[in-house]
């Protein structure tokens, strides 16, 4: 995936990490201060889309609008299985309107990411990591966060340069 033209910002990091619940909260946060916020929610393994409870739907209740999910075998909103030339034009085309992509859990995927981060060693693996959070004090030369920290939602502004 390129999001050509987009502000793309990827949660990543273990599972049950909290990726989604980070995606919830940012999305809505981003959200009350006026910004236009899109989600992606990546999934590596083929499996029926958005059913109640799943973390797309999830991502919907908290406001994204589009939220998109991609996976090995479909993507929403609701396509056949597509090559990435033709999922990037329909994601630039569904996305044009945001001011912000939130996507979670793509990590092959090329942009920024903010890594969930508990034992100080996920981080080294992302060479686009601009941020961690973690609940450890743990050793590192990007900024760190704590889970729901406020300043976190300003990092975002002031990283993409977001105004409403």
């Amino acid at each position: 995936m390129k999001f050509k033209g987009l502000n793309v910002l990827q949660i990543v990091g273990p599972k049950n990490s909290g990726k989604t619940m980070h995606a919830e909260w940012l999305i809505s946060h981003l959200k009350e201060r006026g910004l236009r916020v899109g989600a992606l929610k990546h999934s590596s393994h083929p499996h029926p889309i958005d059913r109640p409870g799943s973390d797309s739907f999830r991502l919907q209740t908290a406001g994204a609008s589009p939220t998109v999910f991609y996976s090995a075998n479909s993507m929403g909103i609701f396509y056949p299985s597509i090559d990435e030339k033709e999922a990037d034009r329909l994601l630039a085309a569904a996305f044009k309107e945001v001011d912000l992509v939130i996507v979670e859990s793509f990590n092959a995927a090329n942009g920024p990411k903010i890594v969930l981060d508990e034992d100080g060693r996920q981080w080294k693996h992302f060479t686009q990591a601009i941020a961690v959070i973690s609940e450890t004090a743990i050793s590192t030369d990007l900024p760190l966060f704590k889970k729901f920290d406020e300043r976190l939602i300003d990092f975002v502004i002031e990283h993409f340069h977001l105004t409403r």
